[in-house]
């Protein structure tokens, strides 16, 4: 076979020998020359292009480095026209050999296809084939390079672009390597560049590719934070031991870098950016809460309470902020949000709504006494609060959040909590007299539970009141030297009677001339007798 194809060669050579003969491979070096020339013209017209936009400096770097590795392939046309010039400048017709000449001819074929097949990706980048080039760019950057890659994904995210599907998955897979190598800081600077314009990007896209990452790279965020934890104790005790001024070279070499600060990034940062981008799209908020559903299911997250606490601060952070925002929030709280975080009395052996309770109190009291009238802060609580008694409640969060009577009565409630139609049906044969009677007793029940719902919520999710519950103030000096050695019921009963105390002197307080005269107003009076109100039946249940 071999022998064949050195035949087919041979013959080849004598056929073309008496052009060989004649041939200058120098000259190639001057055709080689005028084919790189074309690429001039087009260099520019692109260039000048770019450098229209000043508005969009970002961007214009993104898209000079995707035409000078991907389309012009600057670097290579660079070397292959060196290496050409070196490698026919040394030819001349009298001395070259007739086999030199086949080999500078084959070579010179070689280099007019990689131009030709250069010019082409011109030509198919001219005709708005960009994303081609750009997916290619992007796969071809290495983590290792971090100043070229955060520059290239800082420009690309500055656009918004419709089908960012395999973007996605290039950018994700180079935070999972910088992550592999625990190249912390890079894999959150990669983040940034998403999260400067993540308004641009789709909220579904967010929801169901984005999200489930962000989740599983805060665990992973965690574990690093353990690991600095543990390592920085172990360098501190170490540095007591070495001295500065016998071991100054250690000593320096054991000063440990701060990336501490870093640790809750995921959570705090990227994560909170997602839910407020989510929350405002009818089509991600249920993937957003079922993404999340599926992560605090998990066993990291379970067995580790602050990391637990740091989640649901931070997505509750964002919730209630753009919920409160909303034109509309039913469909977000009719269809996503799970009934099992909701703030009722049959949910109080659950853990999930006492975090919606504390971080609801943390959001709300900034805004609960605001001078203008809160219309979604009603629809919030109504929505967390679902089983409660209106009336009641309000005058509960009034008391509770001012801390004092006189503030309380002096507020304007800028929220209203509204209370559930109650539905039944009748016969033709009915009475209008028995369908009275029944409605007035649907009605009646319908307010027993909701005052009941009510004083559970109270007492199992706000226990610490100060109006309810017990301070070591409030102990007498026998029943604080006696308290270790009192049993649990002795213990419940002066709770019970210190309870009792306390809201009668609330009571007492609020039947006194003085308050009387200060509630002259009509408003004032109204939340008076509510807060009476809300006092007895609280009364009437200790």
């Amino acid at each position: 076979m071999i022998e064949k194809y050195n035949l087919v060669f041979w013959n080849l050579i004598t056929r073309i020998e008496p052009f060989l003969k004649t041939f200058d491979p120098s000259l190639l070096l001057n055709i080689t020359l005028w084919v790189l020339a074309i690429f001039i013209p087009f260099a520019i017209v692109f260039l000048t292009n770019l450098l229209s936009k000043d508005d969009q400096k970002e961007r214009w770097i993104f898209e000079k480095m995707v035409l000078n590795d991907e389309v012009f392939q600057t670097k290579k046309i660079f070397w292959w026209t060196i290496f050409s010039i070196f490698f026919f400048s040394f030819f001349s017709w009298e001395k070259v050999s007739t086999e030199m000449k086949v080999l500078a001819l084959l070579f010179w074929i070689l280099i007019i296809l990689f131009f030709w097949r250069s010019f082409r990706k011109i030509l198919k980048f001219s005709e708005w084939y960009n994303s081609e080039f750009e997916i290619l760019f992007l796969k071809k950057l290495k983590i290792s390079n971090s100043r070229k890659i955060l520059q290239a994904w800082k420009g690309f995210w500055t656009e918004k672009k419709y089908g960012e599907d395999y973007y996605l998955d290039i950018f994700i897979s180079h935070i999972e390597k910088s992550i592999k190598k625990w190249d912390m800081n890079l894999a959150i600077s990669l983040c940034d560049t998403f999260v400067m314009d993540i308004e641009k990007r789709e909220p579904y896209e967010l929801a169901n590719k984005i999200l489930p990452k962000v989740l599983k790279w805060s665990l992973i965020f965690n574990k690093w934070r353990s690991q600095w934890l543990a390592k920085h104790w172990k360098v501190k005790k170490i540095r007591k031991i070495v001295s500065n001024k016998h071991f100054p070279t250690l000593y320096k070499f054991l000063i440990w870098k701060n990336d501490y600060w870093n640790s809750n990034y995921m959570l705090y940062d990227f994560f909170k950016k997602i839910v407020r981008v989510c929350i405002k799209d009818n089509m991600s908020h249920y993937v957003l809460f079922e993404e999340i559903k599926k992560h605090i299911k998990n066993k990291e997250v379970l067995e580790n309470r602050r990391y637990e606490q740091n989640f649901y601060y931070a997505f509750f952070d964002s919730f209630f902020t753009e919920v409160n925002n909303l034109e509309s929030s039913f469909d977000i709280w009719d269809y996503a949000f799970p009934e099992e975080w909701k703030i009722t009395a049959s949910n109080k052996e659950k853990r999930i709504p006492y975090y919606t309770r504390s971080n609801f109190i943390r959001w709300s009291q900034n805004i609960i006494f605001k001078q203008q009238y809160e219309d979604n802060l009603g629809d919030i609580i109504n929505w967390i609060f679902p089983s409660v008694n209106g009336e009641l409640f309000t005058s509960f969060l009034m008391l509770y959040f001012s801390g004092n009577i006189e503030i309380a009565l002096s507020k304007n409630i800028n929220f209203y909590i509204w209370w559930d139609s109650v539905s039944w049906s009748w016969s033709i044969d009915e009475t209008e007299e028995s369908r009275r009677e029944r409605t007035e007793r649907l009605f009646k029940e319908k307010e027993e539970a909701e005052t009941i719902e009510t004083i559970e919520v109270i007492k199992n999710y706000f226990h610490w009141w100060k109006e309810i519950d017990l301070y070591k103030e409030d102990l007498t000096v026998k029943q604080k030297n006696t308290w270790e050695i009192l049993n649990d019921k002795e213990r419940e009963k002066i709770k019970t009677d210190n309870t009792k105390k306390k809201l009668l002197n609330l009571k007492s307080k609020l039947k006194s001339k003085e308050i009387k005269d200060f509630c002259k107003s009509d408003c004032k009076e109204l939340n008076r007798k509510s807060f009476i109100k809300l006092i007895n039946i609280l009364l009437k249940d200790n």
